[in-house]
């Protein structure tokens, strides 16, 4: 049996470290073993992603530290729950996966779809920038929601349509009522100028991607019933107390002088 050292992927977001056997495969993916500090990067990963998207959607690893073994080796119990299993019933729903002679740990072999990355440096350049692109998309809705919120303090929410990768905000949602409609002419306090500025700070998020795959992973929800118009709903995280800044927002790193 060869057993050959490299990176496996799961989600097709999270790259490991792992070793294997590449001829042995579990309906066509690769079986992975994994050291204990990495398996442990993989119970973090796996509680938060059960936190973002539910438990019954995700099976968690967690690690528990005991101690050490009478050769004083570093103990512990890792421990896999499909919390599906658990919601039925299922008397496999616990796991408890025991160390290989060597240490490693084989986490959903022959239960997970896990697949060799060929070339981790490409995959975890293109996952950086998607993350990237997913902040930037997030921090232009908090500051567009600052920028409102100087003049309406309980703004919650706007509607936004999006043309040619621009932005166009065309409603302003304040204290569960329109505060402003694009067609309004005149009488809201949310003048052109302020209109004008939010929308420049989300036009700068826009620059790394507007396609509506972009925009929905960055957290933009599309408006029903638009008849092919690329419209959204942003709501903007709460304020925290004492901490809307007063002055010019700053623009994004890449665009700061050096």
């Amino acid at each position: 049996m060869t057993l050959i050292d490299t990176y496996v992927t799961c989600t097709g977001s999270e790259v490991y470290p792992a070793r294997l056997n590449p001829d042995a495969r579990w309906n066509g993916w690769v079986c992975p073993a994994f050291t204990l500090d990495t398996v442990r990067q993989i119970a973090a990963d796996t509680q938060a992603a059960a936190e973002r998207n539910g438990h019954l959607c995700t099976d968690t690893i967690h690690v528990t530290d005991g101690g050490f073994t009478s050769e004083g080796e570093p103990q512990a119990l890792v421990m896999r729950i499909s919390w599906l299993l658990l919601d039925e019933g299922d008397s496999t729903a616990i796991e408890i996966i025991k160390p290989s002679g060597d240490g490693m740990y084989a986490i959903g072999s022959h239960a997970w779809c896990w697949s060799e990355v060929e070339d981790r440096s490409l995959t975890l350049a293109h996952n950086a920038a998607w993350d990237a692109r997913n902040r930037a998309l997030k921090e232009s809705v908090r500051r567009a929601g600052e920028i409102l919120r100087l003049v309406v303090p309980g703004v919650s929410a706007a509607g936004v349509i999006v043309e040619h990768g621009k932005p166009r905000l065309i409603s302003v949602v304040a204290d569960q009522a329109i505060a402003w409609r694009e067609s309004d002419e005149g009488g809201s306090p949310l003048d052109d100028d302020v209109i004008g500025d939010a929308t420049d700070v989300l036009a700068e998020a826009l620059e790394f991607g507007s396609t509506p795959e972009a925009l929905q992973s960055g957290g933009w929800t599309p408006m029903r019933n638009t008849e092919g118009i690329a419209a959204y709903v942003i709501e903007f995280p709460a304020p925290v107390p004492g901490q809307i800044r007063r002055t010019p927002l700053p623009a994004f790193p890449r665009q700061q002088e050096s």
